[in-house]
C-alpha cells in the first residue's frame, strides 16, 4: 500500500486499528510534519482490569529513550566545563577496572568494551550498582567497536550525580525536563502513584493472554532506561533538542553524528532514502517506545506502547512508510494448520545465536516447543506452513531455513529479526 501526503492521518489510523484489533498494539502514536502535529491518537487500555482506556495524557515507560536525555545532561556538564568527553573514567571511579583507558565519550557512544552483570541486589543505589558490578572480560579495546551495554549509561548517571552533587533524578528534571517544558516526564519508580500511568503487559506464552508485568524495580535502570513520558512531552523534546535551548546547536550536531556504526552520543543516526534520521528505540518489561525525527523535513514519529510484545520496529517502519508515501502492508491474522510428526521432527534441535544464548526446539505430542536458554517455560510454535510457525499472542513469525536440503537456521522475525544457527550433532 502507498499513502499520499493528504492521506497520512487516515492511513495511520487504518494501520493502528488493524494492529489493535489483532491484539498486537496498545498505546499512543503521534506524527508531525513541518513542526505541526497532523496525527495523534490513543489505542487500547492503560489498565485492562479496570477498562481504563489509554488517552493522550497517559504516561508510559520509554526504556532506552532515556539515553537521549542522560546524554543531554552529560553534554551540558561538558559545555559548563565541569567534564570533558576525553576525561578518563579513572578521574571519577579510580577503582573501576580499565578505567584509565575508558573515556566519557566511550560511555556515551557504547564503545567502552565493558561487559559484565549487575549486583543481584533487589534495589541497589547508583553507587552500589557501580561498586558491585561483576565484570567479564572486555569485549574490545575502548573506542574501537560499538557494543550496546546499558551499564555505560548507569556509569554516566553516577558520574553526573557525583559531579553536580545532586541526585540524578533531580539533575535530569532541572537540566532537561524543566527547560523543555516536559511536565509529565521523570524517572519512574515501582511505587509511583499516578492515575495517568499505563500498566505494562506481556503475553503469557502458554495461553496467549496479556498479563500485567509484576516488574523488577525500574529504578535500577536509572539514566539507562527508567524514564516515563507522554506524547506531548516527547513532541516538545523533538522541537527543542536541536534548537539551541537544551544545549548548543553545535553540541546537538556532535551528539547526532555517528561515532561507531550508526550510534552517536545517545542517538541512533541513519539515512533513510536520503533523509537524515535521528532516533532512539526503547524496550523495558511491558513497554515499547520509539522516537524518530527527520530534522531537515520537520518530521517526527513517536510510538509509545504498554504491550511489551509489540513489534515496535515493524510498526514504526510502517508509520514511516506512510509518512514518506512508501509501500507497506497491513498486519494479517495468521491461521494455524496441522503438520504430521515426520515434518515437525525435522526442526527439533538446538539453535545458537552465540556462546551465551541458544534455543532448544523439541517435538512433544505432535507439537513443537521452543525453550530459550535461561528460561523455564517452553513456548509452543504453531504451524502456518510447512516451515513457518508463529507464537501465541503477538503472532511473531518463527521460520526454519534450509541449506542443501537440511534445516540450518531458525529465524525469529521481530524487532529486526534474530537468526540462530542449528548446532550440528
Amino acid at each position: 500500500m502507498n499513502a499520499g501526503a493528504q492521506d497520512i492521518p487516515g492511513k495511520a489510523a487504518e494501520l493502528l486499528k488493524a494492529y489493535t484489533a489483532q491484539s498486537k498494539f496498545s498505546g499512543n502514536v503521534l506524527i508531525a510534519k513541518q513542526g505541526q502535529i497532523i496525527f495523534q491518537q490513543s489505542y487500547g487500555y492503560a489498565d485492562r482490569r479496570h477498562n481504563t482506556a489509554n488517552t493522550l495524557e497517559t504516561t508510559f515507560r520509554v526504556g532506552s529513550l532515556t539515553k537521549m536525555f542522560t546524554s543531554a545532561v552529560v553534554l551540558k556538564l561538558v559545555e559548563a566545563k565541569k567534564l570533558s568527553l576525553q576525561d578518563p573514567l579513572s578521574k571519577f571511579i579510580p577503582a573501576f577496572p580499565g578505567s584509565d583507558s575508558i573515556k566519557i565519550i566511550h560511555l556515551l557512544s557504547h564503545t567502552s568494551g565493558i561487559r559484565g552483570r549487575g549486583t543481584g541486589k533487589a534495589l541497589p543505589t547508583l553507587e552500589e550498582q557501580v561498586k558491585l558490578y561483576q565484570f567479564d572480560t572486555p569485549a574490545n579495546m575502548p573506542g574501537t567497536t560499538f557494543e550496546y551495554n546499558n551499564f555505560n549509561y548507569i556509569l554516566l548517571s553516577y558520574i553526573a550525580q557525583k559531579i553536580s552533587g545532586r541526585p540524578f533524578e533531580k539533575l535530569l528534571a532541572n537540566e532537561v525536563f524543566t527547560v523543555a517544558g516536559m511536565e509529565h516526564s521523570g524517572l519512574d519508580r515501582n511505587d509511583r502513584n499516578d492515575l495517568r500511568q499505563a500498566i505494562g503487559y506481556q503475553t503469557n506464552p502458554a495461553s496467549g493472554d496479556w498479563e500485567a508485568v509484576t516488574g523488577k524495580p525500574v529504578e535500577t535502570a536509572s539514566g539507562a532506561g527508567a524514564m516515563y513520558s507522554t506524547l506531548s512531552d516527547l513532541f516538545k523534546w523533538s522541537q527543542l533538542a536541536g534548537s539551541g535551548k537544551i544545549y548548543s546547536v553545535a553540541t546537538y550536531d556532535l551528539a547526532t553524528k555517528p561515532v561507531q556504526g550508526n550510534y552517536g552520543l545517545g542517538w541512533i543516526i541513519n539515512d533513510h532514502n536520503g533523509h537524515k534520521e535521528v532516533s532512539h528505540s526503547g524496550a523495558i518489561e511491558g513497554y515499547v517506545a520509539n522516537f524518530i525525527s527527520y530534522p531537515e523535513e520537520g518530521i517526527t514519529i513517536i510510538l509509545l506502547s504498554n504491550y511489551g510484545d509489540t513489534d515496535g520496529r515493524r510498526l514504526s517502519g510502517d508509520l514511516r512508510a506512510i509518512v514518506f508515501n512508501e509501500p507497506y502492508e497491513l498486519p494479517r491474522q495468521k491461521v494455524a494448520i496441522a503438520l504430521p510428526d515426520d515434518i515437525l521432527r525435522r526442526f527439533a534441535g538446538t539453535y545458537e545465536l552465540n556462546e551465551h544464548f541458544n534455543v532448544t526446539v523439541t517435538l512433544e505430542n505432535n507439537k513443537l516447543f521452543a525453550l530459550a536458554k535461561g528460561d523455564n517455560m517452553k513456548i509452543e510454535l504453531i504451524p502456518e506452513s510447512d516451515h513457518k510457525f508463529f507464537l501465541r499472542g503477538p503472532q511473531t513469525t518463527v521460520e526454519f531455513l534450509e541449506e542443501s536440503g537440511k534445516v540450518s537456521h531458525l529465524f525469529v522475525d521481530m524487532q529486526g529479526g534474530m537468526k540462530l544457527s542449528r548446532k550440528q550433532d
